[in-house]
């Protein structure tokens, strides 16, 4: 039986060469062969590397293939079993070919290798990028109307060679609500929002600064560097107070089979076209509360406990998402709640 099983191997997969290599916790068989990109074959159960010997010759011709026997499978080693069998878990095996990607960016180390050890680099990817960087937003929609929800904005850019650099802040109706002109070494700049106002004579009454208008801002960032290199960035966000100071009780809605009523109430600055959605941590809608246009003023809804399917929520965790829509744009708030499922008739 053995001596068939080698003669079919080498007949099917002529041309393929056998290596055979150690791995923290196996020896791995492998063929390779073609040319190409490379393009790693892995069989599934109760299958070897020979499972491919339809296909193999064909995805040689376009690509370097390698086909390997999964530890545990064909001629590959077989290590003993711990008591969990994590060693022969999909990580386990998966690890045997390799280890993960490692990204970073901006000398940050976004992820680390899946098995913890550091190797040696066989491929590498790089983006350099030697102009004007805006860095993204802190919000994509402010709403300072003083109930601490994305109430603030964080504008700043970044520069890598030094550059002479023009900063300019278009307000909603197009106007310029800031622009400076100077050369800056590198660096990150922050830019204020809402702009500081213009400066008052000496002696004169302080005033506050005024809340910025509502609607669509623009901030635009061009530079030219001391090679001559110009480059621009631009990043846009939404200032919109329609909604705010979301309440929700109780807090934990303890829900018997028939369902208890929970308490949703905000605040409009203007009229709106406004979506109640009860949803989980994911966003996986749970059910549509209101859908519906308000007038301004304080504004109550009620939910029932009741899914969209008729049947009381399960408990856990989720969030109740209000999103208001008008000529200003959109704009969501959003409160966590817990449901309890308890048992009693609805009272």
């Amino acid at each position: 039986r053995s001596l068939c099983y080698a003669t079919r191997r080498t007949a099917v997969l002529e041309g393929f060469t056998r290596t055979e290599i150690e791995t923290s916790g196996a020896r791995i068989v492998t063929v390779h062969g073609g040319k190409g990109p490379p393009l790693l074959l892995l069989h599934g159960n109760p299958f070897t590397h020979l499972s491919w010997h339809k296909f193999i010759d064909r995805l040689a011709q376009e690509f370097t293939v390698v086909a390997t026997d999964l530890r545990g499978y064909g001629d590959s080693s077989k290590p003993p079993s711990q008591p969990d069998h994590a060693n022969y878990s999909f990580r386990a095996m998966a690890l045997d070919t390799g280890g993960s990607t490692t990204l970073a960016f901006e000398g940050t180390l976004l992820n680390r290798p899946s098995d913890g050890r550091e190797r040696p680099i066989a491929t590498a990817l790089m983006l350099i990028y030697s102009g004007v960087y805006a860095r993204p937003l802190k919000v994509p929609v402010v709403s300072p109307n003083g109930d601490g929800i994305d109430d603030s904005q964080q504008l700043s850019f970044k520069i890598v060679r030094p550059s002479t650099t023009t900063v300019t802040l278009e307000a909603p109706d197009g106007s310029t609500a800031l622009q400076e002109t100077g050369l800056r070494g590198p660096g990150i700049y922050h830019v204020a929002f809402p702009p500081q106002p213009t400066p008052q004579p000496a002696g004169s009454k302080r005033t506050a600064r005024p809340a910025p208008a509502e609607g669509r801002w623009k901030l635009s960032v061009s530079a030219t560097d001391d090679q001559s290199q110009v480059s621009t960035a631009t990043r846009r966000f939404w200032v919109n107070s329609t909604i705010g100071f979301l309440r929700v009780a109780p807090r934990t809605l303890l829900l018997p089979p028939r369902g208890r009523d929970l308490g949703i109430r905000w605040t409009q600055t203007r009229a709106a076209r406004v979506r109640v959605q009860v949803e989980t941590p994911q966003g996986i809608l749970l059910r549509t509360v209101a859908q519906t246009t308000y007038p301004a003023g304080a504004v109550s809804v009620v939910w029932n406990g009741i899914r969209k399917d008729g049947r009381p929520a399960y408990g856990g965790l989720y969030k109740v998402v209000v999103t208001a829509q008008n000529g200003m744009g959109s704009v969501s708030l959003e409160q966590p709640l817990r449901i309890r499922r308890v048992a009693g008739p609805k009272k």
